[in-house]
């Protein structure tokens, strides 16, 4: 896909005041001007040296503008390409947050999405029968509920488990920035509705535990399916697939972090959770021999499977030491912390999720221990603001990391990055966090808004079946898509994305491009986070809350 004829990229969500603010320009000028919506030059500046950037193909320049702190509707001006007006606003995030966390509510299975709630994607009650697992379709199960994972209606334990770990760290970190109402049904006043919205997961998540401790790893059709349905008149046959060990790593941790933060809600859940988790645990004791999750032979729906279990088995250690202050786990954390990325928040590395609970929770600490987990989001930190300063649009990507879900990566990134912050204080990880947000919300090589419903150059075909099916001509808002996958790896992508495209650029909007542009809950729950993130920043400059936790 070519890039677009405007020349100026920027964040097309706004920005905030007081923050880091910048464009980036692929032009020749030397200079830009900052004017307001009417017209009137406010300020001009230096851009600077160029870059000459391979992940784009072009040549660029950053326009720095942060010490504009005057709230208003401007655009910039250089040479003679303007970009399109932005703002800078208290709260640039507040609305994008919201719809961020609304997506969540439209992506539930099981449940009449009613119009007072849901608006014109209300849809009836889907995927509710009982569903034989596949190794004996004589064994039906209840594990109606939850999420729908991704563009399609699977519901796989390891995303689920990673979305969650996202949005209750967020909400555990920030917790100011969750006081808001989403709009939805089952909302309660005293409870916040980011906890509500878990919930529905959770209770799902607790249906895919056996009664011997372990857990399903997945559901879904045997295939691949591009039948852009609604979910209520799906017709595929949905299978449950067999216990794994990375599904039952993945979930002790996430129902031990969560019987944490519901406790003081509601102790009879967090009760169930914690059992839960013991449960999960005993079986991963009980059956050492790891083996990583495959397909059966004739089933080709994704496999989320994870070569590297310590990563998983770490972060279940960590919460399950966090709620019991147990030797035994914190001796597992020992055994396990040297082999694995500790700082890493995808559903592939999951330990950052063990550490943040090691370091933040009140459990008593080796300080060696403790040491190397902060150590890891300096290094890691440094390495990222790196890379970031020889790329074009200030983000850590290497030519040969433009892979399918692109930009999860670049969100985790900014996870990482923004705890970088958090612990150790450095302005250059803030920086750099700021600029891989930017660039999810345009500030890209082709000036694409990557989450729906944001800006008039939001993705408008997502691969999500049903902002596809639907009659409504505008998407689901909230929904992050995957981004430029180089591999160009599904038939769309092959046909209408030339060879020799530059990385940055292997992109189509379009439902069929499920390589580009599919959607999955794990890519917006990092983009919640760091919505919530800088509404804090914007808060509390300082950050005092959480860094409480760290004394």
């Amino acid at each position: 896909m070519s890039a677009m004829k405007n020349k100026i990229f920027i964040n097309q969500s706004g920005y905030y005041a007081d923050g880091y603010k910048t464009a980036v320009c692929a032009l020749s000028s030397k200079t830009f001007t900052i004017c307001s919506e009417n017209g009137s030059e406010i300020r001009s500046g230096e851009l600077s040296a160029p870059i000459s950037d391979p992940l784009s193909g072009d040549t660029v320049k950053t326009a720095d503008f942060s010490d504009l702190r005057t709230c208003g509707r401007y655009y910039i001006k250089a040479g003679t390409k303007r970009s399109a007006i932005f703002e800078i606003k208290s709260g640039p995030y507040t609305e994008l947050k919201k719809k961020l966390l609304k997506s969540f509510y439209f992506n539930r299975c099981g449940i009449d999405l009613l119009t007072d709630f849901a608006g014109p994607y209300a849809r009836r009650k889907c995927h509710s029968a009982p569903i034989p697992l596949y190794e004996n379709e004589t064994i039906k199960l209840d594990v109606s509920g939850g999420w729908h994972d991704s563009g399609s209606f699977g519901k796989h334990v390891i995303t689920a488990c990673t979305a969650l770990a996202h949005l209750l760290n967020a909400y555990i970190a920030f917790p100011a920035s969750f006081s808001d109402r989403t709009d939805i049904p089952d909302s309660k006043k005293n409870i916040p509705d980011i906890l509500t919205e878990c919930r529905w997961e959770l209770e799902w998540l607790l249906k895919m535990q056996d009664r011997d401790g372990g857990v399903y790893h997945k559901i879904s059709s045997a295939k691949i399916t591009d039948c852009f349905v609604m979910p209520d008149e799906d017709t595929s046959k949905m299978f449950i697939f067999g216990k794994s060990h990375s599904a039952c790593a993945s979930f002790a941790a996430c129902t031990a972090l969560a019987s944490r933060v519901y406790r003081p809600f509601d102790e009879k859940f967090a009760d169930r959770l914690r059992s839960a988790s013991f449960s999960a645990w005993v079986w991963l004791m009980n059956n050492p021999d790891h083996k990583p999750f495959s397909n059966p032979p004739a089933v080709t729906d994704g496999e989320y499977s994870a070569d590297n279990f310590n990563d998983q088995l770490f972060w279940a250690a960590c919460e399950l030491y966090a709620v019991t202050g147990d030797e035994e786990f914190h001796k597992k954390i020992h055994d396990t912390y040297a082999e694995i990325k500790l700082a890493g928040f995808d559903w592939i590395y999951t330990a950052g999720f063990g550490s943040l609970t090691y370091i933040f929770s009140d459990c008593p600490k080796d300080e060696l221990l403790l040491g190397t987990m902060k150590s890891r989001f300096r290094s890691i930190g440094d390495y990222f603001s790196s890379m970031a300063e020889s790329n074009g649009f200030g983000i850590a990507k290497e030519n040969n990391c433009f892979l399918w879900g692109s930009n999860m990566t670049v969100l985790t990134y900014a996870m990482t990055l923004a705890y970088g912050y958090i612990i150790h204080g450095n302005e250059k990880y803030l920086k750099t966090a700021v600029s891989h947000f930017d660039y999810i919300l345009g500030k890209n090589p082709l000036g694409m808004c990557y989450v729906t419903g944001i800006s008039k150059n939001s993705c408008m075909h997502p691969h999500h079946f049903q902002s596809a099916a639907d009659d409504v001509d505008d998407p689901i808002p909230g929904l992050v898509c995957g981004g430029p996958d180089m591999l160009r790896s599904d038939d769309y992508a092959k046909w209408h994305i030339p060879m020799g495209t530059p990385p940055a650029k292997c992109y189509v909007d379009n439902e069929f491009s499920y390589s580009t542009n599919d959607t999955t809950i794990y890519w917006d729950s990092p983009a919640v986070f760091m919505a919530a993130f800088f509404e804090e920043l914007e808060r509390d400059p300082k950050l005092t809350e959480i860094r409480k936790k760290l004394i």
